[in-house]
């Protein structure tokens, strides 16, 4: 139930508008666009943590990068310079429009493309992390 206006809450999402439609539907009941369900992965919870040494001569930072995988969303923690303040991006899993994959000589990036945020990226990442979240992320695209 909403907490709003106790209208019973199910069915489909639309990307657009944030209105509900029932389950099944194609189309959204108010705007039209089309509807479908989001694919969330399958997946146990896992923790990618970049290369110390990587963060500090590339970003300059003492602190790595942080990206948690859950089956609901991703959760990108980059630190500031000195680690004093960070930052947590969160992503939900319906937001993910596709990504990209750059290999390095010796650490690799990611960069996740969404629907109506700004591209997140994750630097200085070992070889095989980077493959593991290529492989959750093109999971999504079947």
């Amino acid at each position: 139930m909403c907490s709003s206006c106790n209208e019973r809450i199910e069915g489909v999402r639309c990307e657009e508008c944030f209105a509900m439609s029932p389950e099944g539907a194609r189309k959204c009941r108010w705007c039209g666009n089309r509807v479908s369900k989001a694919a969330k992965p399958q997946l146990n919870e896992f923790e990618v943590v970049a290369s110390r040494i990587a963060s500090l001569l590339i970003r300059g930072a003492i602190f790595p990068q942080r990206a948690t995988f859950s089956t609901d969303k991703i959760v990108i923690r980059t630190y500031s310079t000195f680690g004093l303040t960070s930052n947590d991006e969160e992503i939900l899993w319906e937001k993910v429009a596709g990504f990209s994959q750059r290999n390095g000589i010796f650490w690799d990036r990611v960069s996740i493309e969404t629907r109506g945020q700004t591209q997140a990226m994750i630097a200085c990442l070992s070889k095989s992390d980077s493959q593991r979240i290529r492989e959750v992320l093109q999971g999504l695209e079947k």
